[in-house]
């Protein structure tokens, strides 16, 4: 029959390796032995407001929203050594899921002899940036997506009129309409005679 060493050590244990924007993480102390074998202990925890804590008895949930390292400080007191273990751990927080697409504001005005930027934003639900995806573009009811990446993510406009313009990627979308006004004059016709 195995039983647990004196405690060496305390360890902050986390239920996902990459931690993202508006992920619910599960934190909890575990308590280790020279020889490596762990129990489960409630420590007490100091933990950054950005990672939104919140105390559930044993364990502690986490639900982070800004981007950044943000800490977690542990405490635990054996009885048995009458000694106090601590333990500080840094976490990353990386963007999370796509929630929003951002375009050109409806409105926008560009001359018919212009190209427009097709390089939206995209943010999760904490209004973080994430890198940037792969959109499947639409351009009044016409499939562009192809035409838009060859062409360096322009767009140049073959009429004048209201445009609209929708952005599609991980099942959100966004939706624009863009204004064509005529561009420069290039030639002048005269009937006089």
């Amino acid at each position: 029959n195995v039983i647990q060493g004196i405690i060496v050590g305390i360890e902050v244990l986390l239920s996902e390796e990459e931690i993202r924007s508006g992920d619910s993480i599960v934190a909890s102390v575990s308590a280790f032995d020279a020889a490596g074998n762990k129990k489960s202990v409630n420590g007490a925890w100091n933990i950054d407001s950005e990672l939104m804590p919140v105390d559930q008895g044993d364990w502690m949930q986490l639900q982070p929203g800004p981007v950044g390292n943000y800490s977690i400080y542990a405490t635990w007191f054996d009885n048995e050594s009458q000694q106090v273990f601590e333990i500080e751990k840094i976490m990353n927080i990386v963007p999370g899921e796509l929630a929003r697409i951002i375009l050109p504001e409806s409105g926008t005005r560009i001359a018919s002899d212009e190209v427009l930027l097709m390089r939206p934003s995209f943010e999760d639900e904490f209004g973080n940036e994430v890198p940037e995806v792969l959109v499947q573009w639409t351009i009044e009811d016409v499939d562009m997506t192809m035409e838009i990446r060859l062409s360096g993510h322009r767009w140049a406009p073959d009429k004048l009129g209201i445009h609209e313009i929708r952005a599609t990627s991980q099942g959100i979308f966004a939706i624009t309409e863009i204004e064509v006004i005529p561009g420069i004059a290039r030639q002048i016709y005269s009937n006089f005679n």
